[in-house]
């Protein structure tokens, strides 16, 4: 079952943080203006706005 734990504003994007729990434990996912930022591997951690703006920068959401 999936549940936003955290909405942000960076840059004036919408960043939803989004927690992803499964058999195998949970972890977090990441989306940007609606569009997932690496879905194949969720996020051990909740990641700080320039792990974030970082993120955007190499997938070229910024």
């Amino acid at each position: 079952m999936d549940r936003v734990v955290q909405e942000r504003l960076i840059d004036a994007h919408r960043v939803l943080i989004v927690e992803d729990a499964e058999d195998e434990g949970s972890g977090y996912l990441l989306l940007v203006d609606g569009v997932l930022v690496d879905g194949s591997e969720p996020l051990s951690r909740i990641l700080t706005d320039g792990e974030i703006r970082g993120l955007m920068r190499t997938r070229g959401l910024d």
